[in-house]
C-alpha cells in the first residue's frame, strides 16, 4: 500500500535466491554444508507462492517470479522500466540474507517494513 500510495504502479516480484536456498544452484549452509530448504519446506515454499498469485490475481496484479539473485532480478527489472524504491521485508537477521540486504540497499532506494520473509 506504501509503494502504491508513492508511485502509484507497484510490481510484484518473488526471487527465489541461490545463496538463500533455492534452485539447483543454491548454496549449502555454511556451518553444516546441508541443504537449505528440503522437500517440506520446498514444498510450502511453493504453495505460498501459488497462494501468493492467486491472492494478487485476485486484485487484478501479476506476481512475477525470478529464479537467479537477487541483484540480478531487480537490474532485469530496472532495466526495463526502471526501479524508484524497493520495498521489502527486513532488516533481516542471517548474515547471507543481511549480504542481499546490503548488496540492494547499496544499489536502489530501499524501504524495509517490520516483518520476516520465509
Amino acid at each position: 500500500a506504501a509503494a502504491a500510495a508513492q508511485d502509484g504502479f507497484v510490481l510484484h516480484l518473488l526471487v527465489f535466491d541461490p545463496s538463500l536456498g533455492f534452485g539447483p544452484a543454491a548454496t549449502a549452509s555454511r556451518e553444516a554444508g546441508l541443504e537449505r530448504i528440503g522437500q517440506l519446506r520446498a514444498r510450502f515454499v511453493m504453495q505460498s507462492a501459488e497462494a501468493l498469485h492467486k491472492a494478487l490475481a485476485g486484485r487484478g496484479y501479476e506476481l512475477l517470479v525470478y529464479m537467479g539473485s537477487t541483484e540480478d532480478a531487480l537490474q532485469a527489472v530496472s532495466s526495463q522500466c526502471g526501479i524508484s524504491a524497493v520495498f521489502c521485508h527486513g532488516p533481516e537477521f542471517c548474515a547471507e540474507e543481511q549480504g542481499v540486504e546490503r548488496k540492494v540497499i547499496s544499489r536502489w532506494p530501499t524501504r524495509l517494513s517490520s516483518g520476516w520473509t520465509l
